[in-house]
């Protein structure tokens, strides 16, 4: 997976970062030609870092992290192969992971490009400052890539994920400077003695802080923000705080709330329950009434109970068994599992407790007939026997609630498994009923 999602990345974004960096080394080509790149002052003049050339090296160096971080994601949305992604097997962050790996491995290649070509044509000062612009260039590469890739998460092209990632990134500073002036005051207050013992070294913690911040936090606030459904999926309870300001979808941050569902069993399986409804509710109401004109037959005159009863809920075993599967099977509703990335355990027992619901539901369904007759009449134990043409029933130790579900049990179960074989439903069927009845 590894191997063919970096593939995957450097085959989409190479073209991209190739044209970025040639036509960038053009642009410091350019520069060396018409300017005099000798009087470049040195790195610790502020007033240096805004000459054509070393502001032309941090332009375009940002730029390029930029523009790679903010299409890791957002490119994939933006060319219609996200849901190839979100199908792939296993959770978000393997995903996220290695596409952060191919994403700053093509970053790294065009910063080198940048400063090598800098370097070359003496457009970043002397060669002993050289390893200082390596680092520079590379924390400023980092930062942009980051933020790119935090707005890449939840935008719809690379270009708003570019807007979204700058605007994430001045936001983020100003309510970390904002948190450092207040942690600054507080300790002034509080501990007055070290603060006037240490202020000089305190007040630094003003530019240190948010700078340290900016370059760490966005690749670990890009990966949490990807991987909320995977979290959701686990816990399955989760509280979700909307963060202002977003594209395509504003992100979120999900507080676990696990502990109060334990690996979100009850929650997966009453969404799956949902879900069954939203599936099978027309199903349920047709399948009902046939169980009901099923069991009005067993009032006909002559009708053995004991005979009809398996034969009929076989059959109607079956098809609860056939409609279990029928929308996974003939349509792309199998999808929905597979961008979900629900445990395959979870679903097939969700599956298998909704079908084994219906079937005793629409077995008592059947049965209502017969029992409303028996009531209406007011008949004795030996006439409802004869009523129903069968003795057998009235002997002590009859299995009665054994002998009434176990047939629509069998239909069921041998019909869910053929159903998962076979792709037509009327070959399920078919083989549900042969399975079931022999």
């Amino acid at each position: 997976m590894t191997r063919v999602l970096i593939w995957k990345e450097l085959r989409e974004q190479a073209a991209v970062v190739i044209a970025l960096t040639v036509l960038g080394c053009g642009v410091l080509v350019s520069m060396a030609v018409l300017l005099d790149p000798t009087d470049s002052g040195s790195i610790n003049d502020l007033k240096s870092l805004t000459m054509a050339g070393r502001l032309g090296v941090i332009l375009l160096t940002m730029t390029a992290g930029l523009v790679i971080g903010g299409t890791l994601f957002a490119g994939e949305r933006e060319n219609g192969s996200f849901l190839y992604l979100d199908r792939l097997p296993g959770s978000r962050w393997r995903i996220w992971w290695r596409k952060v790996v191919a994403g700053v491995v093509m970053a790294s290649l065009a910063t080198v490009s940048f400063v090598g070509v800098s370097g070359a044509l003496g457009l970043i000062g002397s060669r002993d400052e050289f390893a200082a612009w390596v680092v520079i260039a590379f924390l400023l590469s980092a930062v942009t890539f980051g933020w790119g890739a935090v707005g890449s998460v939840n935008a719809r092209t690379s270009l708003e994920a570019c807007g979204v990632g700058i605007v994430y990134a001045i936001g983020f500073l100003i309510v970390t400077v904002v948190l450092v002036q207040i942690g600054l005051f507080l300790v002034s207050v509080v501990y007055p003695d070290v603060w006037g013992m240490y202020r000089g070294m305190l007040s630094g913690l003003t530019g240190l802080v948010p700078t340290f911040a900016a370059i760490v936090c966005p690749l670990p606030i890009s990966a949490w923000l990807f991987s909320a459904p995977d979290r959701d999926r686990r816990f399955g309870t989760a509280l979700s705080i909307p963060i202002p300001g977003g594209g395509f979808q504003a992100p979120r941050i999900q507080i676990s709330l696990g502990f109060l569902a334990p690996r979100g069993w009850f929650t997966t399986t009453r969404r799956l329950w949902w879900l069954f409804l939203r599936q099978y509710r027309v199903t349920l109401i047709v399948l009902s009434v046939v169980a009901l004109i099923s069991g009005g037959t067993l009032l006909i005159d002559g009708a053995t109970l004991i005979v009809a009863w398996p034969i009929i809920s076989l059959f109607l075993g079956v098809l609860v068994g056939v409609t279990n599967l029928s929308d996974e099977q003939s349509t792309e509703a199998s999808q929905f599992w597979g961008e979900r990335r629900l445990p395959v355990g979870r679903i097939w027992r969700g599956k298998v407790l909704s079908g084994l619901a219906m079937t005793f539901g629409l077995s008592v369904v059947m049965m209502l007939p017969v029992l409303f007759k028996l009531l209406v009449s007011g008949l004795k134990d030996a006439q409802v026997l004869t009523a129903l043409n069968t003795r057998i029933i009235g002997e002590a130790g009859f299995p009665l609630f054994s002998y009434a579900f176990i047939w629509p049990v069998y239909g069921f179960v041998f019909t869910h498994l053929a159903a998962m074989l076979f792709r037509k439903a009327i070959v399920a069927g078919a083989v549900g009923l042969m399975l079931g009845g022999l």
